[in-house]
């Protein structure tokens, strides 16, 4: 899971940046906005999924400062290993970095952004999962989800 990050220090490169590959907001601004944050090693810069428990952004100085972990309670896994490795430990919020998409909740509140001009914008739109979104539910699929 590591590899690349160990890759990277081999080549001495001084940090990486690991995203989740679900987050249909993300711009490279998002990106270069982390990126332009003064990191010192041994420093981590962490942005949480909306939720408040995953890790959505992770940008460590070095790449191998502290393992990486996934799914709910990273967010709280990160800052632990940054405090006991003794790193400057940045946590920023970002709205479209922590938009991820887990589960319909996840899709629900992506509804509610802003989505033209994306390509997930598009492909919500031409396929029927916004207007199944948008439907209220009968009764009998309520009975049946619980």
């Amino acid at each position: 899971m590591d590899a690349a990050s160990r890759w990277c220090l081999e080549r001495d490169i001084g940090a990486v940046l690991r995203l989740p590959l679900d987050l249909p907001l993300v711009r490279g601004s998002d990106i270069d906005e982390l990126l332009s944050i003064e990191c010192t090693a041994p420093g981590a810069v962490i942005v949480p999924s909306r939720d408040g428990t995953g890790t959505n952004a992770l940008l460590r100085t070095p790449p191998t400062l502290f393992p990486s972990h996934f799914g709910p309670g990273s967010f709280a896994k990160h800052c632990g290993e940054a405090r006991r490795s003794g790193a400057c430990l940045l946590v920023r919020r970002s709205p479209r970095l922590e938009m991820d998409i887990d589960d319909e909740s996840d899709l629900r509140a992506l509804a509610t952004h802003d989505l033209g001009g994306t390509e997930t914008g598009r492909w919500l739109h031409g396929s029927d999962v916004l207007a199944r979104l948008q439907k209220p539910w009968t009764e009998s699929q309520l009975t049946a989800s619980a």
